[in-house]
Formats: C-alpha cells, sequence, structure tokens
C-alpha cells in the first residue's frame, strides 16, 4: 500500500463527500443519500485497507505515524458508516423531507429549530414541539436502526466497545472529558440558573418548572434582543475581521450563497476542498442564533481556507476536528464581547449588560448540554442507559426538561459532542491569549491578522491538546472558559 496513493483517494472521496453533504443540508439534493458514497467506495472503507493501514502503522514513527494514524480512524469511521448506510439515508431523507403537522398547519422539519424559535406565544411553541416529539417518537426505528447498524460496524473491526474504540482511534480520554465535565457542572452550577431564572420568564415567557427546550431556543435568539439582531447586520458580520487584515473571502477560497429573506434556516457549511472551496449558505433570519452560526461558519471556513497547501492531504483535512471548529467557536464567541457588541450593534450600557447575562447563560447551556450528553452517549454505548437516563443527565444539568423520545435522535455515533467541548475549551484559550496580546478589541488590530493567519495555516497538523500547551496552558480544560464567562457577568 502506497501512503501518497491512500491520501489522494481520502481527498477524492472528502471532496465529494464534502459537495453531497452541502446539498443536502442546503435542500438542493433528493433524496439524501449520503450513505451512497460510502457504498460506492466499499474498497477504501474495507477490512482489508484497514488491516493494511494497520500494519504500516505498527512500524511508522514521527510525521508518517500521525498521518497513518488520521488515515486509520478515517477509514474507521468510514466503514461503520458504510455498515449503516442504507439505514443512515432513510434517516437523513425524513430529516430533510419530513413535516410536523400541527392541526392544518404543516411544518418542513429541516426547519422545525426556526420555527420554535420564531414562535413568540409560549402555548404555540408547546404545541408544535409536542407534534415534533410526538414524530420523533413515531420515527425512532429510523435512528434506532441507524445507530445499531452503526455500533456492528466498529464492533466487526475489533475495537470493543463503541466508547474504547473512539477513544483509541482519536487518542482522546473520553471518560477524563466526562469527569473533567462534572466539575465544570458543579462550578458553574450557581451562575448557570441564577441566569436561566432571570433570563428564561422574560425571554420565553415561563417558569424553569413548565419549560421544555423549544422554549430554551427562544433564550438562545435572544428574543429580548431580536430588534438589535436585524436580518441587515448579518452581513456585516462577515467582515468582523477585516480590519485585522483578513480577508472575509480568503481571497475569493470562502464562497456565501445568501438564501431568501423569508427562509427560516441558519448557516451551513462545509469544506469541499482545503484549502481551495469553502462554502456558507446563510439564509437571513432575525436573532441572535443566526448571527452565532453565521460566525461560527466564517470561522470554520477561513481556518480551512488559511491553511496552508502544502501540508498533506492528512494535516490538510483529517486529524482533530475540534481545531477547526475552535476557530468557529472563536468568531462565535465575538458575540461575548463588550467591544465587538458596542462597535457592530452600538448597544447602549444598560442594554449591553443585561445582554451581557443572556450571552453567557446561552453559552453555559450549551456547554452544560453537551456535557450530558456526552455521558448518556458514553453510557448508551456500554449497554447502560436509554431515554429514562437520558431525561435525567439532560434535564438535571440544564433545569430544562426534556422528553425521552428525543433520546436515539440526540446520539451521533461518533461523540461529536466530544469535540465541541474541546473547541470551545481551545476558543477560550486562543480568546484569552489574544485579548492579553492585542487587547480587547483584538478583532480590529492589525496585529491580530498574522496570528490568525499562522493559526489557519496550520490546518490539523496539530490537536487541540497540543495547541493548548503551545498557548501555555498545562493542557486542555475548562478552566479558561469558566474564568472569561465568570468575568462578564460581574
Amino acid at each position: 500500500m502506497s501512503l501518497e496513493s491512500l491520501s489522494q483517494q481520502v481527498d477524492f472521496f472528502l471532496t465529494a463527500a464534502e459537495e453531497r453533504r452541502y446539498q443536502i443540508a442546503t435542500g438542493h439534493r433528493s433524496p439524501a443519500d449520503l450513505g451512497r458514497l460510502f457504498v460506492d467506495a466499499a474498497s477504501l472503507f474495507s477490512t482489508t485497507r484497514i488491516a493494511e493501514v494497520q500494519r504500516a502503522l505498527a512500524g511508522a514513527e514521527g510525521a508518517e505515524e500521525r498521518r497513518l494514524r488520521g488515515s486509520l480512524e478515517f477509514l474507521a469511521r468510514g466503514y461503520a458508516t458504510r455498515a449503516a448506510a442504507p439505514a443512515l439515508d432513510r434517516k437523513l431523507s425524513w430529516q430533510r423531507s419530513g413535516y410536523v403537522r400541527v392541526g392544518e398547519e404543516a411544518y418542513p422539519l429541516p426547519e422545525i429549530s426556526s420555527t420554535l424559535r420564531l414562535a413568540t406565544q409560549t402555548a404555540e411553541r408547546h404545541r408544535i414541539a409536542a407534534a415534533y416529539l410526538a414524530e420523533l417518537g413515531d420515527r425512532d426505528q429510523l435512528a434506532d436502526e441507524y445507530l445499531r447498524r452503526h455500533q456492528g460496524g466498529i464492533s466487526e473491526l475489533g475495537y470493543g466497545s463503541h466508547l474504547h474504540a473512539f477513544q483509541v482511534l482519536q487518542g482522546v480520554d473520553l471518560q477524563e472529558l466526562i469527569r473533567e465535565g462534572e466539575r465544570f457542572l458543579s462550578e458553574s452550577e450557581g451562575l448557570y440558573f441564577d441566569l436561566l431564572d432571570y433570563h428564561l420568564p422574560r425571554a420565553a415567557g415561563t417558569s424553569r418548572s413548565e419549560a421544555v427546550p423549544a422554549d430554551f431556543l427562544r433564550v438562545l435568539n435572544g428574543s429580548e434582543h431580536e430588534a438589535d439582531f436585524t436580518t441587515g447586520s448579518l452581513r456585516s458580520l462577515v467582515s468582523a475581521l477585516a480590519p485585522a487584515g483578513v480577508d472575509p473571502s480568503a481571497e475569493g477560497r470562502i464562497s456565501i450563497e445568501w438564501g431568501a429573506p423569508n427562509e427560516r434556516t441558519v448557516a451551513a457549511h462545509r469544506a469541499v476542498s482545503i484549502p481551495r472551496d469553502l462554502r456558507i449558505s446563510v439564509a437571513p433570519a432575525p436573532g441572535r442564533v443566526p448571527a452565532a452560526a453565521l460566525l461560527y461558519a466564517h470561522g470554520a471556513a477561513l481556518h480551512g481556507a488559511y491553511t496552508d497547501v502544502r501540508l498533506t492531504v492528512e494535516e490538510r483535512r483529517l486529524g482533530d476536528e475540534a481545531v477547526p471548529m475552535g476557530s468557529g467557536k472563536l468568531l462565535e464567541s465575538l458575540l461575548l464581547s463588550p467591544a465587538f457588541m458596542t462597535r457592530i450593534y452600538d448597544l447602549s450600557r444598560s442594554k449591553l449588560a443585561d445582554y451581557q447575562g443572556l450571552a453567557v447563560l446561552c453559552v453555559l447551556y450549551g456547554i452544560r448540554r453537551d456535557i450530558a450528553l456526552l455521558s448518556f452517549e458514553a453510557a448508551f454505548h456500554d449497554g447502560v442507559a436509554g431515554g429514562d437516563e437520558y431525561v435525567d443527565l439532560i434535564t438535571t444539568a440544564t433545569g430544562i426538561q426534556h422528553d425521552r423520545r428525543a433520546a436515539l435522535w440526540e446520539i451521533e455515533g461518533t461523540f461529536a459532542s466530544s469535540s465541541r467541548l474541546r473547541a470551545l475549551q481551545l476558543s477560550a484559550a486562543h480568546a484569552a491569549l489574544l485579548r492579553d496580546r492585542f487587547d480587547e478589541d483584538w478583532f480590529r488590530n492589525p496585529a491580530t491578522g498574522g496570528y490568525l493567519r499562522d493559526l489557519f495555516s496550520n490546518g490539523r497538523r496539530y490537536s487541540a491538546a497540543e495547541l493548548a500547551v503551545q498557548l501555555g496552558w498545562s493542557k486542555l480544560g475548562f478552566d479558561a472558559v469558566l474564568t472569561g464567562l465568570t468575568s462578564l457577568v460581574r
């Protein structure tokens, strides 16, 4: 087996897969036949090919070892996806083309989160949410079949449990991340619930004892500040780093497709080819959620577009997903910055103080939910958790009553919640360094551009944990996250 030949095949497949994912996400491809790509590439995702990589890895060192480890993880994930391909396509097709029916109304599933987010009446929001949960319950065999087949694919590779397999393949101690997450839940509990009890009634018109996840979507959208987050202001966010010398389009390598103003979706992005073809699709809508989604998508796209083309395929496209996600989270964190919010949205001092508390609550909710979700996923794959455990873990962490019918639909199969958590940890470390070096308005300091372009240029050469050490931290963790959030609400 030639490593260079394998790299070319991986690059070719990833380009085709990202293209298809983008088409599915933007509604330009139906049915949602992503799994079919993995079936058609059966020779790439074969046990023979995986065994070849494993044998080569056993005698490899240095850069070659890193490349082979990235390839092995990619092939193993691909093998499991191929095993679950028909079930994946049935699940995705329903999620992209199904409807939630409430009386005479039919709400497209791809827009259900946006529909709930923009529903101003609590009773209406609860009716739609209840109908959506009923649909999930009626279709849970789609999610169950996909998960069982995906688990089966991993088991066939001989890695043991699903949790153990991904710890080996990703090189991440998920159990340690769960333990660190539990400490974060304890340390942030007082701050989180104080903010929740203040903002939830104001934003969603309900109390904690009666709230459901759909109500928190109103909080996430910043319903008290929707007049500030207009659809027109979204376009200005794309140029957030222009004063720092970072070209918004990365010299044309990033393309942004703006949807019709009446669409109720947010931003989708895919790295079709790194660094040459990064795509973002956004349909303008009011509120904080579209702004956060666009900033995140643009940060991740900039990371890909400024990746050094001379890096190997593995260094550009494989490796730790938390690294480009961390760049996305770094830009998204601008919505926490008083300097940024004052400059872009011209908030008054009193309105800014209120908004800061809301923004911190939104971030804390996402972290606490992902920590609980990771714990649930680990227990589920070990066969010791189901719907009741899901409800207990997520409800305890968020204070919002969840429903067991959503449990199977929350499991992503690849512990993506761990990547989101580590990406947030990395982005907090980056933000702390940027503030120390370039002040609170680092996003408009010309000296920042060189630092960011250097960061992006490394692609995925280093893991999130390695980057944290390079930034001066002893290890990746939640300390910078909690310190930064606490400082905003003193």
